[in-house]
């Protein structure tokens, strides 16, 4: 029985029918649990309020490590007939709750002592607890740290009681009597211990100095304990010492303060002499004129009493909106409350007043601002519109990250000078630690920093090292994934992750349903996989089912291996998915897995661990090695890192490897309106663009007046209105409304009985110019549609680019990086490329380092939409030139939001030094200022590439409305090229199956010498790198080496000779002939017994000119149905990228990508 590990046993018990999870199972779950603790070092943790007491049982661990809390409870109306002790077994999930008369503090203690200590409670003998922790709200100045009690220090905290008349005695009271029963040393932990570092001209109060000296009257803030906590977490996370640190620390909850760290130190906080002072808090006002106290008391006839209730108990968000939860506060704002948008406003601004307060006391130099408590810890927008602005202060929040739920995390941005973490406090575990530090029962490892600890153990660094590690046994170049949490957002995720190791990446399913298997046809889609769904597939479900029922198993292996052993073939890495037979439990599979000889990684759901017992037992039975444990579904925010060390505990008592601990993602977990369409076989009117961008959180079916609809839309703002099609005024109201900046847009539009719309009503519509609304239609009736939603759960589709993304996310920092070294490594000569690999690179490399992107075209909706996702993906800066009226409003109609952009008019915005600038540089051209003036103000192309001219703008993306020419011509004559090179040209990318290859000059030059031939090639190798392609360049002719002569052929190999010499250290070959450059086979026939490092492997091909260039990207995109991007313009100091006119939104976005890396490549050649 003691060999059961007491994790996997809570886990059991979880999975227990509530009818057999009797007092009985729990207390043999509790008697296995005891065993761990064995060491009885405890230590009780006790708050005595004026009419409560709250306890917390803490194991203590010797080792340095941590304390795990084993119980807690509140003894609650003291003093009442009606009092209650509440008792919570942390560690078995047991509460209960006692209805009792306690009249006092005294026999209130005496039964927490009675449960504490009862037959299958948490301890046995009160000499088990080792020290007693007493939280104790005012030490004066008296108090710097945690104190061993004695009389001398009880007549101290009696001294201080004036301070705190309502806390000081009754902590007192409960000192005085667990001192009695509790044999062990007890400790005073101050709340105002923490700020007693603060130096006079921060805790002094501008009034007459004998109210200080005589009676203490001065500032001594408040929530020391949870500052303790959270500052040595901070030093732990940073890895820096806590005597080095400059931090402002957030403790934002129901009550809210702000502390401000020097070089360790507190040096201010928002608290006061009480409570009172400082942010707005739930019930409490903050800082207020204290004029107003008079003023009630003489004008209103308020007593002393009165006024101090109200301010302490009546005010706050309570008094400004009639509510005092910051979660019911941020319903009531997206309902439309305005009291409540203005309490949360007032809340946000105060909190930035003293940040600003704070940053100039620490003379600019922040190491981070760390948000904690419960508002602190989960509310994200907050933590944006505290940020928001805060770019030029070296402040800046990134989105992405604020959002990923994580209880223990960085927010900040790349280029942030100022980390900014969230941190969950537990000022229990605080006590806890620091009492049993000064008790000696532990290491002298801070309490915090061993949490910090703790919970970093899953924050997997970003940019995580990728070389292998020689020590780790590797797993090999294919993995079989298999157990009882096993969904595609794990399956994605891991191959996004592998991908950069692995750039041929294969997903393979034994058993599958055939042509239409909806996770291989997701991952061909993703992953832009050119295998036929016949060779990623064993065989079918059906045809297994068969096979076995006639006894045929060993038919069936041999074909499922024969089949696999084909395909992985050329592959880098293959995901094996296994698949389920009917019936079946892990069986086959696990057979499976055998057979083809893979490594194993289990993926579980939490709350299934007692299943992966089960299926190792089966797995080792067959010979199968573990790779790993990947836990999914964890609970974000506060309780993911005590959930991950249970999963991690329970899993490695079994024996087996944690690789990652997920949490559960809103993101993926929310219902797309392309998931309706893919759910009902609907067909899309109108909306489709946004089908992945509309999500559903509620559901309505229009059977109500439309005046009732709209009312009921606007409370509930993302409704699916499910209607009729012979509905015509419900959808044509609702359209209207959607096309209203001033009214929420519902989900979408689901039109039943119909696939087709009224003739006249869609003749209304299709004259609208464009609904971006999603309305969609089926035949079904209203009823079975509805019946099918409702029993509808959360998918991936292969449109879903947001939950794709959120999945990459998950990986990237849950994941541990030494399990997927252990997977695969790539020889670097024999890398490849592939069309997804690029676009996930240089999405991410556009992301790591953003640019500055200048937008000119900002009339054109798709330019906006463009810019707003560019903004929410975090992939660079935008500026957009235009009116910002005007381009704000026509946003707000297309509901696009522009949060974060830079948004100039030239008209208005255009300064001398942009005048001045232009007219320099092009007065030997006859310009004039007053010329100048009126092309900046006049041609935004112009305002645009002059601010990449004075270094206001990294890049330019334009063209959408404009020509080539009117794009290019600016650039050409103000930025002109980059050093050693004399001309512009251009290369496509042309996005092949299984592999990028860059073709140049394809767009440019029509007919180029050999020197200019030369320099496309270096510019062209130049790009290739920049973008992640290892640069193998082919100087393209119609023959091979000296097999030929000719002008065409004779300048090809001069250019060939003067790139070398231009760019010595390049691999170019030349001339060559295109299929020699990129066929092996033919290579090794013309270069028989030659060693080129380019035959057979180009990854640029350099056409000799434009006729054969332009003709040959097209006609290979044609025949290969291939992607090509482009042109990109190469050769200018800095990037301009020209659009053609009937650009798509995703055009734009992935033009500008390009440029940020353009612009990036631009600035490490300048350097060189």
């Amino acid at each position: 029985g003691n060999r059961i590990m007491p994790a996997l046993c809570r886990a059991i018990t979880r999975r227990l029918p509530p009818l057999l999870r009797t007092r009985p199972v729990i207390a043999h779950v509790r008697w296995f649990s005891s065993s761990k603790h064995k060491h009885n070092n405890y230590a009780l943790v006790l708050n005595a309020g004026s009419s409560s007491i709250k306890y917390g049982l803490f194991d203590i661990k010797t080792d340095g490590k941590d304390g795990t809390e084993l119980c807690s409870g509140i003894v609650d109306s003291l003093g009442s007939e009606n009092a209650k002790l509440k008792h919570k077994d942390v560690t078995g999930g047991k509460e209960v709750i006692h209805e009792m008369s306690i009249p006092d503090h005294a026999t209130g203690l005496k039964k927490v002592v009675e449960i504490l200590t009862e037959r299958d409670g948490a301890i046995q003998d009160l000499n088990d607890i080792k020290v007693v922790g007493h939280r104790v709200a005012h030490g004066g100045n008296m108090f710097s740290g945690p104190t061993v009690i004695d009389d001398q220090v009880i007549q101290a905290i009696e001294k201080c009681s004036t301070l705190a008349p309502l806390h000081n005695p009754a902590n007192l009271i409960g000192i005085r009597i667990a001192k009695e029963l509790f044999p062990a040393p007890h400790v005073a932990v101050f709340d105002t211990a923490f700020h007693t570092t603060m130096p006079p001209e921060s805790y002094r109060y501008a009034i007459p100095k004998e109210l200080y000296e005589e009676h203490g009257i001065r500032r001594y803030g408040f929530h020391g304990t949870s500052y303790t906590f959270v500052l040595g977490a901070t030093a732990s996370v940073l890895k820096r010492p806590i005597e080095d640190l400059n931090v402002i620390m957030l403790h934002l909850g129901s009550g809210a303060s702000m502390c401000c760290v020097k070089n360790g130190k507190g040096i201010d906080t928002t608290m006061g002499m009480t409570p009172l002072e400082g942010l707005v808090m739930a019930t409490r006002c903050g800082d207020v004129d204290p004029g107003i106290y008079t003023h009630l008391c003489t004008q209103l006839n308020m007593s002393p009493a009165e006024v101090d209730r109200m301010l302490n108990r009546r005010s706050g968000l309570l008094g400004l909106c009639g509510q005092n939860d910051m979660r019911s506060i941020i319903s009531a704002a997206s309902k439309g409350d305005q009291d409540a948008k203005l309490a949360r406003q007032i809340f946000v601004e105060r909190i930035r007043k003293y940040l600003g307060a704070y940053l100039v006391k620490l003379n600019g130099e922040l190491d981070a601002i760390v948000f904690t408590g419960g508002i602190g810890e989960n509310d994200f927008a907050l933590r944006e519109s505290i940020c928001d602005g805060l770019r030029s202060l070296g402040i800046e929040l990134d989105t992405t990250k604020n959002l990923s739920g994580l209880s223990l995390c960085e927010v900040q941005g790349t280029f942030s000078r100022t980390k900014i973490l969230v941190i969950p406090t537990n000022e229990e575990l605080s006590i806890a630690l620091q009492s049993a530090d000064v008790a000696g029962i532990v290491s002298k490892l801070s309490g915090a920093e061993k949490l910090a600890q703790a919970q970093t153990e899953w924050q997997v660094p970003e940019q995580a090292q990728s070389e292998q590690d020689p020590a780790a046994p590797k797993l090999g170049n294919a993995l079989f994934v298999e157990g009882t949490g096993m969904t595609a957002v794990e399956e994605v995720g891991l191959l996004y992750a592998v991908l950069p190791r692995a750039p041929r990446v294969g997903y393979f399913r034994p058993f599958a349903e055939g042509e239409n298997d909806r996770s291989i046809s997701l991952m061909r889609s993703i992953f832009r996989l050119d295998d036929s769904p016949e060779v990623m597939q064993g065989i079918t479900v059906a045809e297994a089912t068969k096979l076995l029922s006639h006894g045929q198993e060993k038919e069936l292996f041999d074909q499922i291996l024969s089949k696999y052993v084909e395909y992985r073939k050329g592959k880098d890495f293959v995901l094996v998915s296994c698949g389920r037979l009917e019936n079946d439990s892990h069986f086959w599979s696990q057979k499976m897995a055998a057979a083809l000889n893979l490594p194993v990684l289990l993926i579980s759901d939490v709350g299934h661990e007692s299943d992966l017992a089960i299926i190792k037992g089966g797995l080792e039975s067959s010979n199968v090695k573990i790779a790993g444990v990947l836990m999914s579904g964890l609970p974000p925010g506060n309780e993911y890192a005590e959930t991950a060390n249970e999963c991690k505990e329970a899993i490695e008592q079994l024996g087996l490897r944690s690789v990652g601990m997920l949490p559960k993602s809103a993101i993926i977990h929310q219902v797309t309106m392309a998931e309706v369409v893919d759910a009902l076989g609907a067909k899309v009117f109108f909306g489709e663009e946004s089908l992945d961008r509309s999500i559903v959180k509620d559901i309505t079916v229009a059977t109500l007046d439309m005046n009732r609809m709209l009312h009921r839309l606007r409370v509930h703002p993302g409704t699916l209105v499910i209607v009729h099609s012979g509905r015509a005024d419900v959808l044509l109201s609702l359209v209207l409304a959607a096309r209203s900046s001033n009214y929420p847009r519902p989900a979408g539009i689901l039109l039943t009985g119909s696939r087709n719309l009224d003739p006249d009503v869609d003749d209304i519509l299709c004259g609208l110019n464009g609904i971006a609304m999603p309305v969609i239609g089926v035949e079904e009736d209203t009823f079975a549609c509805t019946t099918t939603l409702l029993k509808h759960r959360p998918v991936l589709l292969p449109s879903s680019t947001t939950k794709i993304e959120a999945a990459q996310v998950l990986f990237q920092k849950h994941i541990d990086p030494k399990f997927l070294n252990q997977l695969v490594a790539t020889n670097a000569d024999d890398y490849v490329v592939t069309p997804k690999l690029f676009q996930h690179n240089i999405f991410s490399a556009a992301r790591t380092d953003k640019q500055r992107i200048v937008l000119p075209e900002g009339d054109d909706p798709r330019v906006l939409a463009a810019a707003g996702e560019l903004l929410a993906r975090n992939l660079c800066e935008v500026t957009i030139l235009g009116k910002e009226d005007l381009i704000q409003n026509k946003a707000k109609r297309n509901h696009v939001s522009l949060k974060g952009a830079k948004i100039v008019d030239p008209e208005t915005e255009t300064t001398e030094e942009m005048v001045d600038a232009l007219y320099n540089a092009r007065k030997s051209k006859g310009m004039t200022k007053e010329l100048a003036r009126d092309m900046l103000q006049g041609e935004p192309n112009w305002f645009g590439t002059m601010m990449m001219y004075l270094d206001q703008a990294d890049g330019m993306v334009s063209g959408a409305c404009h020509s080539t020419a009117a794009t290019m011509r600016p650039a050409l004559q103000v930025i002109k090229m980059a050093p050693g090179f004399s001309l512009v040209s251009s290369v496509f990318f042309m996005l092949l199956p299984g592999r990028v290859l860059v073709f140049g000059d394809c767009a440019i030059n029509v007919d180029p010498t050999a020197d200019e031939l030369a320099e496309i090639a270096v510019a062209s190798a130049h790009t290739a790198r920049a973008f992640g392609i290892l640069p193998r360049v082919a100087m393209l002719s119609y023959a091979t080496g000296d097999s030929n002569q000719g002008p065409m052929i004779d300048k090809v190999r001069e250019a060939t000779k003067k790139a070398r010499l231009l760019a010595p250290n390049e691999l170019i070959e030349g001339p060559i002939q295109f299929d020699a450059a990129v066929d092996p086979a033919v290579a090794a026939v013309k270069y028989k017994g030659q060693d080129s490092p380019v035959a057979g492997k180009a990854t640029v091909l350099v056409f000799p000119d434009l006729n054969a260039g332009n003709n040959a990207y097209k006609a290979v995109q044609q025949a290969s149905k291939s992607i090509a991007v482009g042109p990109i313009m190469q050769g200018l100091r800095k990037p301009v990228n020209d659009l053609s006119r009937g650009c798509t939104i995703d055009d734009i976005v992935n033009t500008v990508v390009v440029t940020c890396l353009q612009s990036k490549a631009s600035k490490e050649l300048a350097k060189k």
